[in-house]
């Protein structure tokens, strides 16, 4: 009985002294994520606040506790359902990230080429720049918009594109800037050099694309080994589900399926490291 009491105590003194540093690091690890998000929904232009983040996060969350009692009758799954759902928030931001930032590169040749053009006919640079905002599409279109606001309110070229560039993970940005810093620094032919620099940012592309097309069987097999458990599993409780029943209901079900999706997206993430080419 003594030793009990003993180990109680010893056990509520380390939640007290635990718990003030534990609350801090989540409170600490909540406020990078929404950080995180609020800055990556800016690079769409969607300006939201992070109260509206902690909605969807408590909307995440119920939605998470009722699939768990009700459907899997378990409320244990629910903070796996949780976690779950929010990285499938991340992830899918990041992957929209990704596609746009893609397609700015994709179109980032063809505005070089116009602002070339455009200060053959003897436009300044800021003219040019303010000019390809009608003449592109999106997403370029609405960064190029940005770029112009920022001269409209007072910061000089170097300092807007050095901004600009640095808001964007695109190399070819830093690039272009450092190549119209140096140009207007020297005074050497602007045009010439961006007509150079819009092929170069062409082969590279051709070479990725190349170089994409030889890894997209490495990378179908990664897929096909994430979708294949998960689809045999769909099948197999659809021809016997009292066999599978087990599975899905069940506390130890639950462990062995958050134990295969750890295990499956270990080998997803090793595979597509094992097919990407480093730069």
């Amino acid at each position: 009985m003594q030793s009990m009491i003993l180990l109680s105590g010893f056990w509520a003194i380390t939640v007290f002294i635990l718990a003030p540093r534990l609350t801090g690091w989540l409170a600490n690890q909540k406020s990078q994520f929404e950080g995180r998000l609020v800055e990556r929904l800016e690079h769409f232009h969607i300006f939201i606040r992070v109260s509206s983040i902690r909605w969807v996060v408590l909307l995440i969350t119920v939605l998470a506790f009722v699939i768990s009692i009700f459907f899997l009758r378990s409320a244990w799954a629910a903070p796996v359902i949780m976690v779950a759902g929010l990285a499938a928030v991340v992830i899918l931001v990041r992957f929209r990230l990704g596609r746009r930032h893609q397609a700015i590169r994709y179109q980032l040749p063809a505005v070089i080429e116009l602002l070339s053009t455009s200060l053959r006919a003897g436009l300044s640079i800021r003219a040019a720049l303010a000019q390809l905002v009608r003449q592109t599409s999106r997403p370029i279109s609405q960064e190029l918009a940005m770029l112009d606001r920022m001269q409209r309110i007072g910061l000089s070229l170097e300092r807007a594109m050095a901004e600009w560039s640095g808001r964007l993970p695109i190399p070819e940005l830093r690039l272009l800037t450092f190549t119209i810093s140096v140009s207007a620094a020297s005074g050497g032919g602007l045009s010439d050099a961006l007509e150079r620099l819009s092929g170069s940012f062409r082969q590279r592309l051709i070479l990725e694309e190349k170089v994409d097309a030889l890894t997209a069987q490495g990378k179908l097999q990664a897929w096909v080994m994430v979708a294949l458990p998960m689809l045999l599993a769909g099948v197999l409780t659809m021809m016997d589900p009292e066999s599978m029943a087990s599975l899905w209901v069940t506390s130890t079900g639950h462990i062995v399926l958050a134990i295969v999706f750890i295990l499956e997206l270990i080998g997803l993430v090793w595979i597509r490291r094992l097919v990407r080419i480093q730069e």
